[in-house]
């Protein structure tokens, strides 16, 4: 039977035994969401909704296989030229407690810590591409919730290096608020990319947190060929003269009146 998103859904949660509306709650996914998927309705692509898939996978008790599976049925990642099997997913490194794999092609990159690479004391995460000429992005994330930082402005920051990155990679962290698929706030450094092979520096992304936040969600991403290491994370209340990473936010100063309408200078 073709794997689409309702039959593995109905799959995973018949043999977990429990009720939609307790997978719901565990997932963190909105009850009708989840018995409209259930129900033959296609997921509205929104950037979130790699994530969300995740936690629906960690409520389910799935596999990484069984979360491809999910991802793929679900229109967030394609096939790749690697098949799935035993090997492969043993080349997989070890995920970090507390982390996840997402991204738009999450199965063309390798993540998890470096067992060979640390940042002085510092273990290291990794995100290196798997396939010639990866496409997409494929990212090592978490989420958590706002409270300690509502109404604050904060400073996520974190040690890396590059080797050999052909497009681009970067930190990001994510506001969310309480409107599906919409952020509040937004920086993923691809205004200052990291690029090409860079020993280690540390970076940072700054992002005000606004008291109608519901989640944070953060980490680092890598899109295309190359690799990207990160160790010694911090989330951090910073001043209000610490200026924001924003993409939202108003870059320039707007005129008073129109200015040049006649292209003379």
């Amino acid at each position: 039977m073709k794997n689409t998103l309702p039959v593995l859904l109905q799959g995973f949660v018949d043999r977990t035994g429990l009720a939609v509306s307790r997978v719901s709650r565990q997932a963190e996914i909105p009850k009708q969401t989840l018995f409209n998927w259930l129900g033959g309705r296609s997921p509205r692509w929104h950037p979130q909704l790699p994530e969300d898939l995740a936690r629906l996978s960690s409520a389910l008790g799935l596999d990484q296989k069984e979360t491809n599976d999910l991802l793929m049925a679900a229109g967030c990642i394609c096939a790749v030229d690697t098949p799935y099997s035993e090997e492969t997913t043993m080349e997989n490194l070890k995920l970090p407690r507390g982390w996840h794999r997402a991204g738009s092609h999450p199965l063309q990159y390798k993540m998890g810590i470096d067992p060979d690479v640390h940042c002085e004391k510092y273990a290291c995460a990794q995100v290196r591409s798997r396939v010639a000429r990866a496409e997409g992005f494929g990212t090592l994330m978490q989420s958590c919730k706002p409270d300690s930082f509502l109404g604050k402005r904060v400073r996520m920051s974190a040690m890396a290096r590059t080797k050999k990155i052909k497009s681009w990679a970067g930190l990001w962290l994510r506001i969310d608020g309480p409107e599906e698929g919409k952020s509040l706030n937004f920086d993923n450094m691809q205004d200052r990319p990291l690029q090409g092979t860079s020993d280690w520096q540390r970076y940072s992304v700054v992002l005000d947190v606004p008291k109608e936040a519901i989640r944070l969600a953060y980490g680092v991403l890598l899109g295309g060929d190359g690799s990207v290491w990160i160790a010694d994370m911090k989330m951090e209340v910073v001043d209000a003269d610490v200026p924001t990473t924003n993409v939202n936010r108003e870059r320039r100063v707007l005129p008073d009146v129109p200015v040049n309408l006649d292209f003379s200078d």
